[in-house]
């Protein structure tokens, strides 16, 4: 048993490596199998198919992702700032996140093959957005529902530009240009929401 869970994180190490290299694409029982010293049986007798190898590595990916958000919306809460200012870099973290991991954030947010997707999933994906909710709730008094209301508005809004930034659909914008679009585009979403 513990060589089976040793054996079950080397796999996911492995995947990992691949994921952050190459992208999802690039993942394949095989190469796990190989990297990870087994047969791919063993591969199939841990792990119930290359789906789940994936969503237990988009767990890891969100973990780091909400982990960048959460610590910037804690620093702009110690700091004082306005909900504004609090929304407003933790939507830059989520472009930034998006634009320097653009194989995890793809492998998390495009086309994951997976109907239904099983409720540990599910559970793990939206508590980082009620964590999120629930502290500007409590600091800045807003009711469950405009907090809800919120953040995922937000949330839709920043990873659309992460989505149209990632893919390259605005050629217009060279680099330079890109950092005021941010700007401006995070801004006119929070007039918006923020009043």
């Amino acid at each position: 048993m513990v060589k089976d869970a040793g054996l079950k994180k080397d796999i996911l190490e492995n995947g990992w490596a691949i994921l952050n290299r190459n992208g999802r694409e690039a993942l394949r029982m095989r190469e796990l199998a190989k990297l990870s010293d087994c047969s791919v049986g063993t591969v199939y007798n841990l792990y119930e198919n290359l789906n789940e190898i994936i969503l237990r590595l988009n767990v890891r990916c969100l973990d780091q992702m909400y982990g960048v958000l959460r610590q910037e919306m804690r620093k702009e809460i110690e700091c004082g700032s306005d909900l504004h200012e609090v929304f407003h870099k933790m939507g830059r973290a989520y472009i930034s996140f998006g634009l320097r991991h653009p194989k995890l954030w793809r492998s998390l947010f495009e086309s994951v093959p997976i109907d239904p997707m099983p409720e540990w999933y599910k559970e793990k994906a939206q508590n980082g957005l009620f964590i999120i909710e629930a502290a500007v709730q409590k600091k800045f008094g807003l009711s469950e529902g405009k907090a809800n209301q919120l953040v995922n508005f937000f949330w839709a809004a920043m990873h659309g530009m992460t989505s149209i930034l990632i893919n390259r659909k605005m050629e217009a914008l060279n680099e330079s240009a890109t950092e005021s679009f941010v700007t401006s585009y995070i801004d006119h979403c929070l007039r918006g929401f923020i009043q």
